[in-house]
C-alpha cells in the first residue's frame, strides 16, 4: 500500500486537451474533419529537429518562390496574347498547376514534421473532428496535425501548428481556419 502512495505521488500531473478540427468555408459552413493524426511534440524535440534541417527546408521554399516567379512571368505572357512554344506551354502545365511543382509548394508546410520522433503522443480525430491528447505537465509542446478533403477536383490540404504547456487539468484546443499553418509562417520558424 505503501508503494502504491509512493508511485501516485512520483506521477507528473497530466493536462487533457480536447479539441475539435474543423474548416469554415466561405459559405459559413462548418466543415468537421475525421481521421486527422493531431501529434504533441515536445517542444525542445521539435526545436532541434527544425534547426537541423533548417537548411533543407529553406532550400526547399526558395525553390518554390522561384517556380512561383516563373509561373507569374508565363501568366503575363498568356494575358498579353503571347504566343508561347510547346516547351513553354509543358513547362505551364507541369509547374504552375494545382497537380504540378506550384501546388505541391503548398505542401511544404508539412517538411515541418519529416518523421514523428518516438517522444510524440498522438490523436486521432473521430467523425465530428475531436481529439483528446493527454500531455505531461512537463513544458511546452508542439501540436502539428494536417488534413485534407476534397473539393469538387482538387485536394485542399491543411497544415496546423501551435505551441502549448499543459497547465491545468483540462485545457482545450481548436484547429481550424484561424490558426492555419502556412508558407509564410514556415520561412518565420526557419529564419
Amino acid at each position: 500500500m505503501l508503494t502504491l502512495v509512493f508511485l501516485v505521488g512520483c506521477m507528473k500531473p497530466e493536462t487533457t486537451f480536447s479539441g475539435e478540427v474543423f474548416i469554415v468555408t466561405q459559405g459559413a459552413t462548418n466543415i468537421k474533419l475525421g481521421l486527422v493524426e493531431v501529434v504533441a511534440i515536445p517542444a525542445d524535440t521539435f526545436n532541434a529537429d527544425i534547426k537541423a534541417r533548417r537548411a533543407e527546408i529553406r532550400a526547399a521554399i526558395e525553390k518554390n518562390e522561384e517556380v512561383l516567379k516563373d509561373c507569374k512571368k508565363l501568366q503575363k505572357e498568356i494575358i498579353e496574347g503571347r504566343n508561347l512554344d510547346e516547351a513553354t506551354t509543358n513547362k505551364l502545365r507541369r509547374d504552375c498547376s494545382n497537380e504540378g511543382t506550384l501546388g505541391k509548394g503548398k505542401d511544404l508546410p508539412g517538411l515541418i514534421v519529416s518523421s514523428i520522433p518516438k517522444n510524440a503522443i498522438s490523436a486521432v480525430t473521430n467523425a465530428d473532428g475531436k481529439f483528446s491528447l493527454r500531455l505531461p505537465q512537463s513544458g511546452k509542446y508542439a501540436i502539428f496535425a494536417k488534413g485534407q478533403r476534397r473539393v469538387g477536383d482538387k485536394d485542399e490540404k491543411y497544415f496546423w501548428l501551435e505551441f502549448v504547456e499543459p497547465k491545468t487539468e483540462t485545457q482545450s484546443l481548436m484547429l481550424s481556419n484561424k490558426n492555419l499553418f502556412d508558407i509564410d509562417t514556415l520561412k518565420l520558424l526557419v529564419q
